[in-house]
């Protein structure tokens, strides 16, 4: 869970700081309220990729 974790906050900031960056950087609360239903989802998606793609390659 803690691996899971560690891979999901910075994914969750990145994904976040990029996903603002195509409205203008936008960072007032009505900008994040909207984006964050996507992010979170997106960031979800990237994270499992990494922790699967770090998870079989430690077993090679």
């Amino acid at each position: 869970m803690g691996k899971a974790l560690s891979i999901f906050i910075p994914t969750f900031v990145v994904v976040l700081i990029v996903n603002q960056m195509f409205y203008g950087f936008c960072f007032k609360s009505y900008c994040l309220s909207a984006a964050f239903p996507k992010v979170v989802v997106l960031s979800i998606l990237v994270s499992f990729f990494i922790f699967f793609v770090s998870d079989s390659s430690n077993k090679e």
